[in-house]
């Protein structure tokens, strides 16, 4: 067999003695130019001229780009290669040319000053197989339903556990955000996400995440056979119309916490009388808190968006209100270096939940009895520990020595740093910041050693092993190093460097996915002080991380991380000798 690719509605059938598999990929196509040039709508093509290869299977598209925009030009060239194109769009010598979306998210991390814009087609994958072969193209098709296409283009599917079983793929209904799956440092994480993972594997089913796109769509979603559990955790009593829906017992023991600011006067929920309660659109006890409201007598004034939790606790520190109601294990990770914020009450809650259909009692059944053993466990202490431990988010403060020396590691930091031609003492604050000079510093990630590299990272920058204190500065430096130079040289030294050691936190989608922002918001993408860290930070906020491409991070980090190195650096500047 073999794999075939076709522009959609433009295939014919296959050839005599051949038969096709279902598809089992879809893939959109997308414009791509220069940065600020890709046309975000088919309008925006007016005037434009789309260069295909000749043998580009968009290439069909090209008579019905010219019926979409009458006043665009398309242009085919002969022998234009997907490095081709990269060139000539980055010279200017092509305008814009259409590719498949995932090969233009792989070339935008790699060519900065290229960006996608709007979407047109796209080609379907399936298998080509010899019609001799039935046995084959019922596996290949076995396989391309386990590949089906998530959340709005999936086929809406039904049935309890046995059906399940038989399609063998459960589908998981989530939320990009930080307690249930999200990115860091290229790997996909989150507690709701691993506790689902153990599940599906002692199922013996494949995982599947359809990220939904709001909480509010989670019931619609499970209704409408998107998917076949919400696999995000949840309080039942805070979402609407949920007589179809079934909750587990609670496994995450999660509980609406009072933040107010210290000094202010308010040290128990007997002081918010005539006080006001700051709460974002999308807070899960937006309800309770209207219920409280005259109970308690405060007064209840919304963000007015879909906030972030760090935002709200912006607005607070900043006086903008008295109080706010947050989920007690975010509240403790976001208190953990605000010291103007503490937690001055806790109400009872029963916690957070999965949900099925009431349709389902036995996916019901089998994952409540899931939780029943796993709650109280060790596997679920470790994973509480490993998102939830406030302590993983407090830098304490080094020290260094009469002499100039700064850690124990100073020798290999100067060699390897100048061979990056790099500072030593900035690369020594970064690893006092990544793992307080300890080589065997493991984070909850997997990344390792005195730099937190991730092994996979390490591997295809030349470093096998990450054993040795040597070969955990290496990598580090290194990748440093490699994303410094995937950066403007045009761009100033001090954001240049910023920009680096926020990719290396955050990763280097989620430091564009902030310039973008920073651009959209009229500020400016080449300057991280007050422009792309402002950015860094609405990514953590679900009106803006939904609409870049690389999704939720906790923007606070990268934004601490940067300013805690670079305030570090100007202490070892002070204390240690150049050189």
């Amino acid at each position: 067999g073999m794999v075939s690719r076709e522009v959609e509605g433009m295939g014919g059938p296959p050839p005599e003695g051949i038969s096709r598999s279902r598809p089992f990929r879809r893939e959109p196509g997308v414009f791509m130019a220069r940065r600020g040039a890709a046309p975000d709508s088919h309008p925006d093509l007016a005037g434009r001229t789309v260069s295909f290869g000749t043998r580009d299977p968009f290439r069909a598209l090209a008579t019905q780009v010219v019926e979409a925009v009458p006043s665009a030009r398309v242009d085919t060239l002969p022998h234009l290669t997907v490095e081709d194109a990269l060139e000539q769009l980055v010279r200017g010598d092509i305008d814009v040319t259409l590719v498949e979306r995932w090969v233009g998210e792989a070339v935008v991390e790699a060519y900065p000053e290229l960006e996608l814009g709007a979407e047109f087609g796209a080609v379907s994958y399936a298998a080509a197989v010899r019609s001799s072969n039935p046995d084959l193209l019922r596996l290949v098709n076995d396989f391309a339903f386990q590949a089906l296409p998530v959340g709005l283009d999936a086929p809406p599917l039904f049935g309890d556990l046995p059906a399940i079983h038989e399609r063998q793929v459960l589908r998981v209904l989530t939320l990009n955000g930080p307690s249930s799956y999200y990115v860091y440092r290229g790997d996909v994480v989150g507690f709701d996400l691993d506790l689902m993972e153990r599940f599906a594997a002692d199922q013996g089913l494949i995982l599947q995440m359809v990220v939904v796109p709001s909480a509010d769509q989670l019931v619609p979603w499970l209704r409408e056979g998107r998917g076949d559990v919400i696999g995000v955790g949840v309080f039942a009593g805070a979402l609407p119309d949920t007589a179809d829906v079934r909750f587990t017992r609670a496994y995450h023991d999660v509980h609406p916490v009072l933040v107010a600011r210290t000094g202010s006067g308010i040290r128990s929920v007997a002081d918010v009388a005539g006080r006001t309660a700051l709460l974002p659109l999308n807070s899960p006890f937006l309800a309770v808190a209207e219920a409280w409201r005259d109970s308690l007598g405060y007064a209840l004034q919304l963000t007015g968006s879909h906030a972030s939790t760090g935002e709200v606790l912006d607005r607070l520190e900043a006086g903008e209100a008295d109080v706010t109601v947050l989920q007690s294990h975010l509240a403790e990770i976001e208190l953990a270096e605000r010291d103007s914020l503490a937690i001055v009450h806790v109400f009872e809650s029963p916690g957070r939940v999965w949900a099925t259909r009431t349709d389902q009692p036995e996916l019901f059944a089998a994952v409540d009895d899931y939780l029943d053993l796993e709650i109280g466990g060790l596997t679920h202490a470790v994973l509480l520990q490993k998102y939830f431990d406030p302590e993983r988010w407090r830098v304490p403060v080094p020290r260094a020595t009469p002499d100039g020396t700064l850690s124990p590691w100073d020798d290999l930091v100067r060699r390897h740093a100048a061979s990056h031609d790099f500072d030593w003492r900035m690369v020594t604050a970064q690893m006092f910041v990544e793992s307080r000079f300890d080589p065997e510093a493991r984070s909850f990630a997997g990344a390792y050693g005195l730099m937190q590299m991730m092994p996979a990272t390490a591997r295809q920058l030349g470093v096998p092993d990450l054993a040795e204190p040597d070969d955990q500065v290496e990598a580090g430096v290194r990748y440093l190093r490699w994303l410094y130079d995937r950066l403007d040289p045009a761009l100033s030294l001090d954001d240049r460097m910023a920009f680096a050691l926020a990719a290396y936190n955050a990763g280097f989608g989620h430091l564009q996915d902030a310039r973008l922002v920073a651009e959209r918001q009229g500020l400016d993408p080449d300057r991280w002080a007050g422009s792309v860290e402002e950015a860094m930070l609405s990514l953590s906020d679900p009106d803006v991380y939904r609409t870049v491409r690389h999704g939720y991070v906790r923007g606070h980090e990268p934004v601490r991380y940067v300013h805690r190195i670079g305030q570090l650096g100007q202490m070892y500047f002070r204390v240690a000798p150049e050189g």
